[in-house]
């Protein structure tokens, strides 16, 4: 329209401009088809390159690949380095060609996963040892130290078949979670 010019992206790719240009836009008030051709010209291209990547000095084409929503991004992070190394080795390097990852989050996630799995176990230990400090029984201490994991493990068994995952969110909500049960389970002991 004017000089604006627009991308087109179809579902079902067509073959020549002019099935394009037949596209019905809408239906006018005498019940007539307004038509793409009608208001704009279609013509088959490509986009013009705005955009530079550059890698190592050189030309390159970038890839972002972002997960769906619900998936595990070390799982998907995992099969998608595999399918690289695959078409590196099977279609690009006879052609002197090379996809190379630039980016990966897997480290930073496994960090955090040790850091939390760190945490836990610190804090765990931590809330054991207060316990046994203040109760002054074993025995009594054993009971709330074995109610934590009991209700960690439930609740994640639990997500796990309602189909939930584990993200900050249930994180948070499980830490104070366990702050209730072993209040709770020092009343019940006293």
């Amino acid at each position: 329209l004017g000089k604006r010019r627009y991308v087109v992206r179809t579902e079902n790719a067509p073959e020549v401009a002019e099935q394009l240009e037949r596209l019905v836009l809408r239906v006018d008030a005498a019940g007539q088809p307004v038509r793409l051709g009608d208001v704009a010209s279609a013509r088959m291209g490509l986009r013009k390159l705005d955009r530079y990547v550059f890698s190592d000095g050189q030309e390159a084409m970038a890839f972002l690949f972002d997960r769906e929503a619900g998936s595990n991004v070390l799982e998907v992070t995992e099969e998608i380095l595999a399918e690289v190394d695959a078409v590196n080795e099977e279609l690009l390097a006879p052609r002197g060609m090379e996809l190379a990852v630039v980016s990966d989050q897997t480290s930073y996630i496994n960090g955090a996963l040790s850091l939390i799995r760190n945490n836990l176990l610190f804090g765990g230990a931590l809330a054991v040892g207060v316990l046994l400090l203040f109760l002054r029984s074993l025995s009594a201490s054993a009971v709330v130290a074995t109610a934590i994991p009991i209700c960690v493990v439930g609740t994640v068994l639990g997500m796990s078949i309602l189909g939930r995952t584990v993200n900050v969110v249930s994180l948070a909500g499980m830490a104070f979670a366990v702050g209730m049960v072993v209040d709770n389970a020092i009343v019940v002991l006293e």
